[in-house]
């Protein structure tokens, strides 16, 4: 066994010894190079240590080359390289290191020869100490040689219709294939933790993104797609230990932190396509915007300007506060909608929301595209931006910020209508001279999903240089396939020398010395493939803008890319022997792109799937493709097929197609018998359709007639509502005639209408005949209406309706022409017009009526009667029964007299009738109110009413009966004199008169009191006087002198005041009492109130403020409006004093008393009087100062030192009133003032209690600035 052992060990150790020579030795140089041939098939070599081989192959210019090798031997033995050189041998062309970077360790080269001769592959170990056996290979691939079939020439095609192109393509020289290779995972150190990319499978229930998707459902997809992206990278990072970093929104994709044996566990898993290393990556300088006709792109004369796009800017940011982005505020969140160019991004630096650039490289990329300044304006200054910071303030950054860079944008793009997106960035470190995508799968992923929601994702090409000496290569993220590779151009056709360049690059742009944004302020200089690639993506916006003017689609990235490429100025790479095409956005305009399959697109759509796989193909195989296609508008466009295959992009012949509307060589012509006719004369119409075409047509022919014009009565074929469908052949035609009666005059335009069909196309043509009907009957006014009461100075309006048989010209009026002057006016068929008669009268109008043929008729004559007005209320004065207004009433002494009828306001335009209750108010307030039966007017001037003093004379001259609300002063004697009466001061001092009547045991008296024919009823503010006629009243009243501020000083003292003392006492029974008291400036009521407990109201209806006062220390001031309510309980009488003393004006105060129900709460406490059963004081007993004396003689001694000082209160604020009053423009500013003083001083001064101190709920104290602060 051991033996053994030992045997197989020494075997091991001499393998790469017993492959020390192969077939091919000695080759460890060019000039020994050995033959390998095209055809793909492998030959096996191997390796000893420190050697290296090399092979030789005929390539043909314009093929393309696929040289791999294949290790035959583990990787830690043998580990290829590889190397391609021109026909000197020496001159590199491409080289290559592993597959797939550090996990598929054997090489592929992708190259096109661009010249026919032999070239020189080098293979080596990598370590040069390794040996071993390996495969290599050399495979010519096929070229796509494309040809037309039909049209092959240039051609027409009508509008509309269906036109077949076939076009072909044969592959020729090898395979037309696309040829991938199989990945290996690479090994780790186990304790080694590594920052990777991991690429797994989409699971079948992911919603895909259509092309044909609204942004609604792509917005709702992606959501969805994330949601799902995330939940199945979190079970895959459980399962296998990994810890993730980020995820991808939009593809498969997240970033984590993992060890060899996570690696190895992550490939375990059937749904792991890939994991490979992070790594750095760096910006590459370049700037400003060149001259490439961008500025030349117009639409209908309007600037196309990128406007409704969005790119998004892929780098270290974007100094959006700069001014040619618009001078916004530096914000935390971009999204926040304040910057009007820069409307969203992210900071994937630092995590944040606000992408500023800290570097200039994104900002100067930026202004590339969209700067708005004057002088260095972007390409596309119309669009939006959005800024991605995958780049610190170094210019540097891992793969995996760029990466979730273009997943950002994409899961926005519906929101921010992205539609390009832009890196100016890349791996200087690793070049690709073919497609990366196996290396790089995770940018691949972001990139195709991109592409597949219609973004297109321009990248620089790198400024390495490579192509331009030694090998060709473009970094990446450049050399993902479906990534729109960038390289940089002088102002001209020059290909500036830092450009990497190879088969893979796909356009060229301006990149040297552009003058752009500066993220600290103004513009700099710079250059690289970083500043080429922002012009491809504004002119990518500008594009896209277009079309969606000019043909109302969208233009997805393939077909812009096609576009940009083959609209490009070619230019040849002297370094690579490659053709390369430099933009040109005024040629990139005049291409369509690929014709659109959606039905109706302009200018032209396709019924045919497009684009369409031929498969693979093998050496000498052809596939042709034929498209239905269909013009939708007029024009001549070049038409040609693109053929696409592995590396190689080439187009057909081009042809002309011109786009023609079909139409019909027909005629329709239509006469009448005569140009001139009468009313109701016959005439008759021809009409003939003549068909010029080599085909036949069907004809719809219509007679498009008015009925109120003329009257048809038969044709000479059967229709159907004058309607006619027949064929016409070649060079026939057909003729019908109609018979018709005329029926208005004027010129009638009689229209025929013919619709031919062809087998193109329909066409409508159609003929008129002009005949002139005149016209000899007059008009006929049959009518004339007057609207309006018909009285002095009132407004009328007249309707005028007349016949004609055409139309009315003008009407003239005349009213007593010698009175009133004419009008003329304009009629159609009903007049109106206004005009006032200045005198009553009977007015003849008389009508002249003219039609628009000069026809007259004046016979219509009518009579308008015109009556007074007097009092101008628009009721002829023998219909009103109300003469006169209510200024018409003679009051002397009384201001604001209103009139009511039946409770409403007299408006001048009431007429009323019968029995009818008329009402006379000062202001609101009631003041005489009647019943009148109306059998005569009621005249208003004979209305007299007098007020002077205490007496009052009313004469509503006429006979019936009055009821009269009189004003109670405190009158002590009332008399009334129910006679005619025309003025005052003619009642006797004693009422002993004829026709007097003493009421004064009225006065005091709640209840009804007859004094012969006159009932009276005080009503505590006013005494109610009925069954009265004629009327005069008169009251008297005792008034004493009081001096204000309590002084005691003879008579005739100045200073003092006259006040007048309204006493009032409301006795409590079991119901509710209510009483109205009218206050006068100076005023003092007294309300003495019987023991119990009870509700006292106080309710200000008047324009004055009222302070109420109470002895027990409250007081409030009751403004216009307000209440006040107050809760007594207690055994003996309660006094309350009102104050009313603004000057001028009237307090009208209703006082309400209730028992209320038994309390189950505490009462407020106050102060009990020591008068036991006190009797009622009469007027003549008591002047103001002697009230509160009697009170004071009443009271405790503590209660007696409470009313002192509210007796000097009393007298302080009326001196205050009078003082503040002396000047009239502050009267009401007086007022005001002394409220507030009162309240103040009832809020501040402290109360003596006069009981002994009880639990308190709420003091009136406490009440009193309640009531306050809310008034």
């Amino acid at each position: 066994m051991k033996r053994g052992v030992l045997f197989l060990y020494i075997l091991i150790l001499a393998l790469p010894f017993l492959h020390a020579q192969d077939l091919y030795e000695p080759d460890g140089t060019y000039t020994n190079a050995t033959w390998i041939p095209t055809n793909g098939t492998f030959q096996q070599h191997n390796f000893t240590v420190d050697d290296q081989d090399w092979v030789k192959f005929n390539a043909t210019a314009g093929h393309v080359y696929v040289i791999n090798t294949t290790n035959h031997t583990p990787i830690n033995i043998t580990d290829t390289q590889i190397e391609l050189y021109s026909t000197d041998g020496t001159t590199l062309l491409a080289e290559n290191d592993d597959i797939k970077l550090g996990v598929t360790r054997t090489s592929e080269i992708v190259w096109r020869a661009t010249q026919n001769g032999t070239y020189y592959v080098k293979i080596f170990e990598w370590s040069n100490s390794g040996g071993g056996e390996y495969g290599i290979r050399v495979e010519q691939q096929g070229i796509l040689q494309p040809y037309l079939i039909t049209p092959n020439t240039s051609s027409t095609a009508y509008f509309n219709n269906t036109f077949n192109i076939t076009t072909g393509v044969l592959c020729k020289g090898g395979p037309c294939t696309n040829v991938k290779a199989i990945l290996d995972p690479q090994e780790q150190n186990a304790s080694e933790h590594l920052s990777v990319i991991v690429t797994f499978k989409e699971d079948n229930y992911l919603p895909k993104i259509e092309s044909t998707d609204s942004k609604e459902i792509k917005h709702v997809k992606l959501k969805t797609r994330e949601k799902l992206l995330e939940r199945k990278a979190n079970i895959i990072a459980r399962s296998t230990g990994a810890t993730i970093n980020k995820t991808s929104k939009t593809v498969p994709i997240f970033t984590a932190n993992v060890t060899k044996d996570e690696i190895k566990k992550l490939l375990e898993r059937d749904d792991i396509i890939n994991v490979e290393i992070d790594r750095p990556i760096a910006i590459m300088l370049d700037t400003s915007v060149a001259s490439i006709n961008a500025d030349n792109i117009t639409y209908k004369g309007l600037q196309v300007n990128g406007s409704g796009e969005t790119v998004c800017v892929i780098d270290t940011g974007i100094a959006y506060t700069h001014a040619d982005f618009g001078s916004c505020a530096q914000t935390a969140n971009i999204s926040d909608g304040s910057c009007p160019t820069v409307i969203g991004g992210y900071d994937f630096v630092n995590g944040d929301n606000d992408p500023m650039d800290d570097n200039g490289h994104g900002s100067h990329v930026a202004g590339i595209i969209a700067s708005r300044d004057p002088t260095y304006t972007g390409v596309a200054p119309g669009v939006k931006l959005v800024a991605i910071k995958a780049l610190n303030s170094a210019g540097g950054g891992s793969l995996s910020n760029a990466v979730l860079g273009v997943d950002w944008c994409v899961a926005h793009a519906a929101e921010l209508n992205i539609s390009v997106i832009t890196m100016s960035l890349g791996d200087p470190t690793y070049h690709s001279s073919m497609y990366c995508d196996r290396e790089d799968t995770s940018m691949s992923a972001a990139i195709n999903s991109a592409r597949a929601q219609g973004i297109i994702v321009t990248v620089a090409s790198g400024n390495e240089g490579k192509g331009a000496s030694g090998a060709q290569g473009i970094s990446d993220p450049g050399c993902v396939e479906n990534a729109t590779s960038v390289g940089s151009t002088d102002d001209g056709t020059t290909i500036s020398s830092f450009t990497n360049r190879g088969l893979t690059l796909d356009l060229l742009a301006p990149g040297e010395a552009i003058t752009s944004t500066a993220h600290t302020g103004g513009h700099r200089v710079d250059s690289g493939t970083s500043m080429a690639t922002p012009h491809v993506a504004g002119l990518s916006a500008l594009l896209i803008h277009y079309f969606k003017l000019n043909y109302n689609r969208s233009l997805e990235p393939e077909n812009l890319e096609h576009i940009l490429k083959f609209s490009g100025q070619k230019i040849l790479d002297s370094a690579t022997g490659l053709t390369f095409p430099r933009i040109n956005a005024a040629s990139a305009i005049q291409f369509k792109g690929a014709v659109p399959t959606t039905i109706g697109a302009e200018p032209f759509y396709t019924t045919s799937p497009n684009p369409v796989s031929c498969g693979d193909l093998n050496d000498g195989d052809s596939c042709n493709t034929t498209w239905q296609v269909i013009p939708t508008r007029k024009g001549t466009y070049e038409f040609f097929t693109i053929y696409t295959g592995f590396y190689q992009e080439i187009d057909t012949p081009h042809f002309n197609l011109t786009t023609i509307i079909p139409t019909i060589n027909f005629t329709v012509e239509k006469t009448s018998n005569t140009s001139n006719a009468g009313l109701n004369a016959s005439l008759f119409y021809t009409i003939t359709i003549t068909n010029y075409e080599n085909e036949s047509i069907n004809v719809t022919l219509e007679e498009l007639f008015s009925n109120s014009s003329l009257l048809f009565t038969n044709t000479s074929e059967n229709h159907t509502n004058y309607v006619w469908n027949f064929t016409l052949n070649a060079s026939q035609n057909k003729t019908i005639t109609l018979n018709a009666q005329t029926l208005t005059d004027g010129t009638i335009n009689n229209t025929a209408r013919a619709t031919a069909t062809s087998s193109l196309t329909t066409i409508t043509k159609q003929s008129s005949a002009l005949v002139n009907i005149t016209d000899i009957t007059a008009p006929q006014v049959h009518n004339i209406s007057i609207k309006g009461p018909k009285t002095v100075g009132a407004k009328h309006i007249l309707t005028l309706n007349a016949t004609e048989n055409t139309a009315i010209d003008t009407a003239i009026i005349s009213i007593n022409a010698s009175t009133l002057n004419t009008t003329n006016l304009t009629l159609n068929a009903t007049l109106q017009t206004l005009f006032i008669p200045n005198a009553s009268d009977n007015y003849t109008l008389r009508v002249f009526v003219n039609d628009t043929t000069g026809n007259i008729n004046d016979s219509f004559t009518t009579t308008l009667q015109v009556l007074p007005d007097d009092d101008g209320d628009g009721i002829a004065d023998t219909n009103d029964t109300i003469k006169g207004n209510v200024s018409s009433i003679n009051a002397t002494g009384i201001t604001t007299i209103q009139l009511y009828i039946n409770g409403s306001l007299f408006n001048n335009t009431q007429n009323p009738s019968e029995n009818t209750t008329i009402e006379l108010r000062k202001g609101t307030t009631p003041f005489i109110n009647f019943t009148y039966d109306f059998t005569t007017p009621l005249n208003l001037s004979n209305i007299t009413l007098i007020q002077s003093g205490d007496e009052l004379v009313i004469n509503l001259g006429v006979n019936t009966t009055k009821t009269v609300l009189f004003d109670d002063n405190s009158y002590d004697s009332l008399c009334v004199k129910d006679a005619i009466t025309t003025t005052t001061g003619t009642l006797s001092a004693d009422c002993t008169g004829q026709d007097e009547y003493d009421l004064t045991p009225c006065l005091g008296n709640s209840s009804t009191t007859t004094v012969a024919h006159i009932l009276c009823e005080d009503m505590g503010n006013t005494i109610k006087l009925s069954n009265l006629t004629h009327t005069a009243i008169k009251g008297t009243k005792t008034t004493t002198s009081s001096n204000s501020g309590g002084s005691s000083g003879g008579g005739g003292g100045s200073g003092g005041s006259s006040k007048s003392i309204i006493q009032k006492v409301v006795l409590v029974t079991p119901s509710t009492t209510t009483q109205t008291v009218t206050l006068q400036s100076g005023n003092i009521l007294r309300v003495v109130l019987d023991s119990g407990s009870y509700d006292l109201t106080f309710t200000n209806y008047g324009n004055g403020v009222a302070t109420l006062k109470r002895f027990d220390g409250g007081q409030v001031g009751l403004l216009k409006g307000i209440s006040f309510d107050i809760d007594i309980t207690g055994d003996a009488k309660k006094d309350l004093v009102v104050l009313f003393d603004d000057s001028d004006k009237e307090s009208i105060l209703e006082i309400t008393l209730y028992r209320p129900l038994p309390r189950t709460y505490p009462t407020l406490p106050l102060p009990k009087q020591k008068r036991e059963n006190a009797s009622i004081i009469t007027q003549e007993e008591q002047t103001s100062q002697e009230i509160i004396e009697k009170i004071a003689e009443t009271s405790s001694p503590d209660q007696q030192e409470e009313n002192n000082n509210i007796t000097q209160e009393l007298t302080q604020e009326s001196t205050l009133e009078e003082n503040l009053t002396q000047s009239a423009p502050y009267k009401t500013i007086a007022t005001i003032l002394l409220v507030l003083i009162i309240g103040v001083l009832a809020y501040k001064t402290p109360r003596k209690r006069l009981l002994k101190k009880e639990p308190k709920k709420k003091t009136i104290e406490d009440e009193i600035e309640q009531e306050l602060r809310r008034i």
